[in-house]
Protein backbone atom coordinates (compact mmCIF):
# COMPACT_ATOMS: atom_id res chain seq x y z
CA UNK A 1 0.00 0.00 0.00
CA UNK A 2 1.10 3.39 -0.80
CA UNK A 3 2.69 5.42 1.90
CA UNK A 4 0.07 8.86 2.39
CA UNK A 5 0.79 12.51 2.58
CA UNK A 6 -0.33 14.68 5.69
CA UNK A 7 -1.39 17.92 3.71
CA UNK A 8 0.74 19.74 0.96
CA UNK A 9 1.70 22.29 3.11
CA UNK A 10 4.08 19.43 5.09
CA UNK A 11 5.57 18.58 1.48
CA UNK A 12 6.57 21.98 0.89
CA UNK A 13 8.06 22.79 4.38
CA UNK A 14 10.10 19.41 4.06
CA UNK A 15 11.27 20.78 0.76
CA UNK A 16 12.21 24.06 2.01
CA UNK A 17 13.73 22.23 5.25
CA UNK A 18 15.63 19.50 3.49
CA UNK A 19 18.91 20.79 5.08
CA UNK A 20 17.38 19.94 8.44
CA UNK A 21 18.27 17.44 10.40
CA UNK A 22 15.42 14.81 10.88
CA UNK A 23 14.22 14.17 13.94
CA UNK A 24 15.45 10.04 13.79
CA UNK A 25 19.05 12.20 13.59
CA UNK A 26 18.38 14.20 16.76
CA UNK A 27 17.58 10.47 18.55
CA UNK A 28 13.97 10.73 18.71
CA UNK A 29 12.37 7.47 18.81
CA UNK A 30 10.40 5.90 16.00
CA UNK A 31 9.12 2.30 16.17
CA UNK A 32 9.79 0.64 12.42
CA UNK A 33 12.08 1.59 9.72
CA UNK A 34 12.16 4.39 7.47
CA UNK A 35 9.55 4.64 4.65
CA UNK A 36 11.05 5.45 1.12
CA UNK A 37 10.78 9.40 1.70
CA UNK A 38 11.95 9.30 5.02
CA UNK A 39 9.50 11.65 6.04
CA UNK A 40 5.54 12.55 7.83
CA UNK A 41 4.39 11.20 4.23
CA UNK A 42 5.48 7.73 5.10
CA UNK A 43 2.61 7.75 7.40
CA UNK A 44 -0.05 5.63 6.54
CA UNK A 45 -3.64 7.04 6.11
CA UNK A 46 -3.38 10.79 6.34
CA UNK A 47 -5.14 13.34 4.32
CA UNK A 48 -4.94 16.54 2.57
CA UNK A 49 -6.32 19.54 4.36
CA UNK A 50 -8.76 21.81 2.83
CA UNK A 51 -7.66 24.45 4.74
CA UNK A 52 -3.94 23.84 3.89
CA UNK A 53 -4.56 23.88 -0.09
CA UNK A 54 -6.63 27.28 0.25
CA UNK A 55 -3.35 28.65 2.28
CA UNK A 56 -1.16 27.44 -0.33
CA UNK A 57 -3.10 28.83 -3.27
CA UNK A 58 -4.67 32.26 -2.12
CA UNK A 59 -3.50 35.55 -0.78
CA UNK A 60 -7.37 36.14 1.10
CA UNK A 61 -8.88 33.51 2.80
CA UNK A 62 -12.27 35.27 3.55
CA UNK A 63 -14.01 35.38 -0.17
CA UNK A 64 -14.48 32.29 -2.32
CA UNK A 65 -11.55 30.88 -4.26
CA UNK A 66 -11.34 32.02 -7.89
CA UNK A 67 -11.17 30.20 -11.06
CA UNK A 68 -7.41 29.62 -11.18
CA UNK A 69 -7.57 29.17 -7.58
CA UNK A 70 -9.68 26.02 -7.42
CA UNK A 71 -7.43 25.09 -10.71
CA UNK A 72 -4.33 25.36 -8.15
CA UNK A 73 -6.04 23.74 -5.59
CA UNK A 74 -7.06 20.46 -7.65
CA UNK A 75 -3.36 20.33 -9.12
CA UNK A 76 -2.02 20.44 -5.67
CA UNK A 77 -4.69 17.92 -4.12
CA UNK A 78 -4.01 15.39 -7.24
CA UNK A 79 0.11 15.76 -6.35
CA UNK A 80 -0.99 14.74 -2.71
CA UNK A 81 -3.11 11.46 -4.07
CA UNK A 82 -0.63 10.33 -6.97
CA UNK A 83 1.94 10.33 -3.87
CA UNK A 84 -0.65 8.05 -1.61
CA UNK A 85 -2.58 10.85 0.65
CA UNK A 86 -6.07 9.06 1.58
CA UNK A 87 -8.12 11.84 0.46
CA UNK A 88 -9.22 15.49 1.15
CA UNK A 89 -10.57 16.59 4.76
CA UNK A 90 -12.64 19.48 5.10
CA UNK A 91 -12.45 19.20 8.91
CA UNK A 92 -15.86 17.92 9.64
Amino acid sequence: MKLLSLSVLCLCAATAMAAAPRARDLGVPFEGTPGPLNAITDVAGVLVGHTTLRVRTMSELDRPANVAEIEAMRSLLAQALDEGALGLSTGT
